[in-house]
């Protein structure tokens, strides 16, 4: 859908993928030491190197090849870091999908909560939603009913 309108309308499509940062992060005042803190820069450029790779084949498999998209992964905090850079490409409008339930989950309402622009809270399809909560249980083969069991009495 947003190809399609993007290719219509000339626009620009930035696909954007937050590695969230630990919470815990939040109530850190210092690091413990200093190699600490190289350690973890190291794994996060690490992860946010991973994540664009991904969006980047993910895009290129799903999305029309006509449409311009680009794609930028960065680390942070979601709501927040969403918010950052639509203001830094000057995004028109912000496009989200609702949460897995079919409501609005934390992150996107946090965007809508903090984003002063236009927000689009889109649906997620049937098939996606199947895919995100993982595998269905096979089910349940009939059984025949156990034979009851004897108590022995004392007496």
């Amino acid at each position: 859908m947003a190809a399609s309108l993007a290719e219509t309308t000339g626009a620009t499509i930035v696909a954007l993928h937050v590695v969230e940062l630990p919470p815990e992060l939040r109530r850190w005042g210092k690091a413990e030491s200093k190699s600490d803190i190289a350690f973890y820069r190291r794994l996060l450029r690490g992860q946010v190197a991973h994540a664009e790779d991904a969006l980047r084949e993910q895009v290129s498999t799903n999305v029309s090849q006509s449409a311009a998209i680009r794609c930028i992964a960065r680390a942070g905090w979601v709501g927040e870091t969403v918010v950052e850079v639509a203001d830094q490409i000057d995004a028109d409008v912000i496009v989200v999908a609702r949460g897995r339930a079919g409501i609005l989950g934390h992150h996107a309402e946090r965007i809508v909560r903090l984003e002063g622009r236009a927000v689009l809270v889109a649906p997620v399809k049937a098939s996606t939603r199947a895919r995100a909560s993982g595998p269905k249980a096979p089910p349940r083969q009939p059984t025949a009913p156990a034979a009851p069991q004897r108590r022995s009495r004392r007496v």
